[in-house]
């Protein structure tokens, strides 16, 4: 069974687009936890214009993705200092969390500001254990 806390991508989207305020705008980098966290993290780039990358790919020294129309960045040398780790749900918050822990244990991470984001904060816990979230216990049937 697959549990999804949106009803189509267009939910999703509008859901991210009423609540994009939240993101800061000092924010460099958008990193994506696999797989429904990447999804998200998509849709937010492209509305803030920032750019996006894949958690391994950020781990591993990878640089983020850019489009034709970016070419110019992929030349540079990119610096990143303030972080946004995205995943859709927050229920234990566990992935999240172990995804800021890796980070946290590359080289330069004393010199990154990190900030973890659930579109969907699921239960007591889940809202006080990220940095922003969107939605507190959504229910799309409602």
């Amino acid at each position: 069974m697959t549990y999804s806390k949106y009803t189509s991508y267009e939910d999703l989207a509008n859901i991210i687009r009423q609540n994009i305020w939240k993101i800061p705008a000092n924010t460099d980098l958008i990193v994506g936890c696999p797989r429904s966290g990447l999804i998200c993290a998509l849709m937010i780039s492209e509305i803030i214009n920032k750019l996006v990358i894949d958690l391994d790919g950020f781990i591993n020294g990878q640089q983020p993705w850019i489009g034709g129309s970016r070419t110019h960045l992929a030349e540079k040398e990119l610096k990143y200092k303030n972080i946004l780790v995205l995943e859709d749900t927050a229920f234990t918050s566990n992935s999240i969390i172990k995804a800021k822990q890796r980070i946290l244990e590359m080289p330069n991470a004393n010199e990154l500001n990190i900030l973890n984001c659930a579109i969907f904060a699921e239960g007591a816990d889940a809202k006080n254990k990220v940095d922003i979230y969107f939605i507190e216990n959504y229910n799309p049937n409602c």
